[in-house]
């Protein structure tokens, strides 16, 4: 298996959401290249919600979004159980893939 295969990211399914007082979580899995499912705990806040999108798309789109970069960026490092803030400070640029959609 390849660097790239790794890396390479198939598709990210979301599960349903769930309300919090800050903002929102989800299940979702991670559909690798090299044919690898895995699992995460994935939280956005309100306030990053607002930041990549101001309110427009649903909570749910942006997290397939971030979670999507951020898999490509970290690959196997993708942690099991985070906040979308964590992936601001460990994906290079990831504000400005976000807001490119």
């Amino acid at each position: 298996m390849s660097e790239v295969e790794s890396h390479r990211v198939e598709g990210v399914r979301v599960g349903p959401e769930r309300e919090e007082a800050r903002g929102w979580s989800y299940a979702l899995s991670v559909w690798w290249g090299d044919g690898r499912v895995s699992e995460h705990e994935v939280t956005l806040s309100h306030h990053d919600y607002e930041h990549w999108c101001g309110g427009v798309e649903p909570p749910s789109r942006v997290v397939e979004r971030a979670v999507r970069v951020g898999a490509i960026s970290l690959g196997p490092e993708l942690p099991r159980r985070f906040d979308l803030s964590q992936l601001r400070r460990l994906v290079k640029g990831l504000d400005g893939q976000m807001r490119a959609g």
